[in-house]
């Protein structure tokens, strides 16, 4: 087998940071190409968005009458008086998340719109920057929803750089549902010290199918701090590698094929450090990418279930400078809000839904020839396996230098049956990127199983009946100079608990997993369905030190089923503490 190009469903828009202290960083990132509405495709089944029930007789009526919370568990990111917290379903609306008001600090509104028939149609507005000092940004994005409504993919820009790759939850019947999430938008400091227009791309679709437009509100807390990082500072200067589309009011994105993804750029001369940071996801045919067949099988199943999604199940995103290969990402498997079964994922979304993650590729070895001057060209490609007889090559060559190095491994044990109605997947991936040049250190480990059993009914009169497990799991270990938080920001201010110790925490460790069963129904009319599904969360993030235990910072355990948080534990070393216990409210139309 030799890599392929991908053909469907992929699209990257690239930026270049040029960071104080002569740093230089740059960024590859893959959004959705599909431009009309789909339903969510796994195995040539749809599963489609259910509608929603009220929630079940003897619910607190004032429970009833709130949107139901749907939330990602994530560490805590830096506010101004330490750790702010994911808003969560905790059911009392005390939004405990948000951080109390600092004299310091200013905020900013930057969005309050409605995505309702979006695609091709973006938020714009433009933003100046606060009278207030700062040296530290965090931004809260929280939306509404009710209806019927896929899960879809939003891209947030500032001028022509993508600065956020985010996803929505599906929403239910009236009161409908709400979330909200937290980020450090720190490493675009150069970015926030100039006025900027706000491109925030979300295509929706409001039809007499789906009804549910997405209220969106984006605001920016700005704040001075002198919590210690080893991560490289900001950047000076942010140089967008991209179709550069924002004259135009529309994202700067590619489409993938239809267009190349090639850019030039011209280096500073006194760069004495280079990363490129990716981020990838597919959509369409490909958001599945993980169990799509090889193209010799694409057609094995034709007959029951049409066409298979192919390309294999294996993805590499690879980057070329001036045409010799310089680094690769092999893609997180983000599960969005619809994904597999509609019922895993609310009120718990997936790992990373409303924050798809950055991979970032040290590519100092290349400057030397990026520093010369001239113009260099960056090009991206996205690669599957197209399957050659029985055997396989793999090409690995265009690397320029030691010192950036990659040790990756993959597995994918899977099946089709019942003539493609049927898929089981045992993947993962795992690798560790390492810079070896002796003056910066920076080190990244990571895992990413995945195991889907999915089994499919269409009985003669055309209704569907999908039941399915998943578990999944990520560990991402950093240490030394990322370009992106990583959380210990929180947990590394001045006078913040560190367990008794003056040292800085130098290592972030983050483990968690998730696991569940699901079930869903809907009738040849496509009318209505109805779905149930029960997840448990079990999330850790630690900090290290040299010659030092790893200490536990921040941890969460939550279980989950049928629209209800049934327990929440929450531990945090600044002293929160939090046990949640709900009653298991019986029914589960979701």
């Amino acid at each position: 087998m030799t890599p392929r190009p991908v053909s469907r469903a992929l699209a990257l828009s690239l930026f270049v940071l040029v960071l104080n202290t002569a740093y230089v960083a740059s960024r590859n990132l893959i959004p959705e190409a599909a431009s009309s509405d789909h339903g969510t495709h796994h195995q040539g089944i749809i599963a489609d968005t259910p509608a929603s029930s009220d929630p079940p007789p003897g619910a607190d009526e004032a429970r009833r009458q709130r949107p139901l919370e749907c939330f990602q568990v994530a560490q805590p990111v830096l506010g101004p008086n330490g750790p702010v917290y994911q808003e969560v379903a905790r059911g009392d609306g005390d939004g405990e998340g948000i951080p109390p008001a600092d004299p310091t600090e200013c905020k900013v509104h930057l969005m309050d719109h409605s995505f309702g028939n979006s695609f091709d149609k973006p938020f714009v507005g433009e933003y100046t920057p606060p009278g207030c000092d700062f040296n530290r940004v965090i931004v809260n994005f929280t939306a509404t929803s009710a209806g019927r409504q896929l899960d879809r993919l939003a891209l947030w820009y500032l001028g022509d750089t993508e600065v956020w790759r985010t996803s929505t939850a599906e929403p239910r019947a009236a009161p409908g549902i709400i979330w909200t999430y937290w980020k450090d938008m720190t490493p675009y400091l150069s970015l926030w010290k100039s006025p900027q227009k706000i491109i925030f791309d979300l295509p929706n679709l409001i039809d007499d199918r789906y009804t549910g437009p997405f209220n969106c509100t984006l605001t920016a807390t700005f704040f001075k701090s002198d919590a210690e990082s080893d991560n490289a500072p900001p950047a000076d200067l942010i140089i967008p590698i991209s179709s550069r589309n924002a004259s135009s009011n529309t994202g700067s994105a590619w489409q993938v094929p239809e267009r190349e993804a090639v850019s030039t750029v011209k280096f500073p001369r006194n760069a004495n450090r280079a990363v490129f940071s990716v981020s990838a996801n597919g959509q369409g045919t490909e958001e599945f990418w993980w169990s799509n067949v090889l193209e010799s099988d694409a057609a094995a199943f034709n007959a029951t279930v049409g066409m298979a999604p192919a390309g294999s199940p294996w993805r590499e995103v690879q980057v070329l400078i001036d045409d010799e290969l310089a680094g690769v990402q092999w893609p997180f498997p983000v599960i969005f809000t619809g994904g597999v079964v509609p019922s895993f994922h609310r009120p718990l979304v997936g790992l990373d839904a409303y924050d798809l993650r950055e991979h970032e590729i040290d590519i100092s070895p290349w400057l030397p020839v990026l520093s010369d001057g001239q113009e260099h060209t960056f090009k991206i490609k996205v690669a599957g396996i197209a399957d050659e007889g029985d055997r396989v090559f793999v090409n690995t060559t265009g690397t320029k230098n030691p010192e950036w190095t990659q040790n990756l491994s993959y597995t994918n044990n899977a099946t089709l049956g019942q003539f493609g109605r049927n898929g089981f997947n045992n993947f993962i991936i795992t690798g560790t990127d390492a810079l070896l040049n002796g003056l910066v250190r920076y080190q990244s480990t990571y895992s990413y199983p995945l195991i889907v059993n999915q089994t499919a009914n269409m009985t003669a009169a055309g209704d569907l009946n999908l039941d399915a497990t998943l578990f999944q799991e990520l560990r991402l270990e950093v240490e030394g100079a990322g370009v992106y938080p990583t959380g210990l920001e929180a947990y590394n201010a001045p006078n913040r608990n560190r367990q008794g110790q003056n040292e800085q925490y130098t290592v972030s460790k983050l483990s968690t997993f998730r696991n569940g069963t699901a079930v869903f129904s809907m009738p040849a009319d496509m009318k209505n369905s109805s779905a149930f599904g029960t997840t448990r969360q079990v999330f850790r993030f630690s900090g290290g030190r040299d010659g030092a235990r790893d200490v536990e910072l921040y941890m969460r355990r939550v279980k989950a089923s049928n629209n209800t948080v049934l327990c929440d534990e929450e531990k945090s070393a600044d002293g929160r503490e939090r046990v949640l216990s709900v009653p298991s409210l019986s029914g589960g139309a979701n």
